[in-house]
C-alpha cells in the first residue's frame, strides 16, 4: 500500500453505544524516511544543514536556539548523538546559539552560528 505524498487520515469508532462521550482514535500517517537520524519532512528548501562531531566522539545533546531568546528559548532544532559524536541540525537562514552538553547533563559550550545557506560544518570540543 503505497502512502508516499498522501495525507494522514483518522478514523474513530464510538465505544459503549449510544449516548456515550467517547470514542477510540486512531491517527495513521505515511511511513517517514529518514537521513542522518533525521525525519525528511524536516529538510524543506528554507532550512540550512548544521553537521559535526563532538570531539573526542561522545554521546551528547546538541541544541540550536534563537539568539534573541537565548538558552532559556525552546530549541529550534537539537539531536541526542550516538558514540560516534556526529549530528546534525535543520534551521532556516538566521542567527542562533549552537549549545552541547556532556554526557552527565551538563553545558559543555556554546558559540553564536550564522545559518546563510546550504551545509555548516563544525566540530564541538566535549571538554
Amino acid at each position: 500500500m503505497g502512502t508516499v505524498g498522501k495525507e494522514p487520515f483518522s478514523c474513530y469508532q464510538q465505544t459503549g453505544g449510544l449516548p456515550q462521550r467517547w470514542v477510540d482514535l486512531v491517527i495513521r500517517h505515511p511511513e517517514p524516511s529518514y537521513r542522518n537520524g533525521r525525519p525528511a519532512r524536516l529538510r524543506t528548501p528554507d532550512r540550512c544543514v548544521v553537521q559535526g562531531r563532538i570531539v573526542p566522539p561522545a554521546s551528547s545533546l546538541v541544541q540550536l536556539h534563537l539568539t534573541q531568546e537565548g538558552s532559556a528559548g525552546t530549541p529550534i532544532d537539537q539531536y541526542l548523538t550516538e558514540e560516534d559524536g556526529a549530528f546534525e541540525l535543520l534551521a532556516p537562514k538566521g542567527t542562533y546559539l549552537l549549545r552541547w552538553w556532556s554526557p552527565d547533563e551538563r553545558v559543555i559550550g556554546e558559540r553564536p552560528v550564522t545559518l546563510h545557506t546550504g551545509r555548516c560544518e563544525i566540530d564541538l570540543p566535549l571538554a
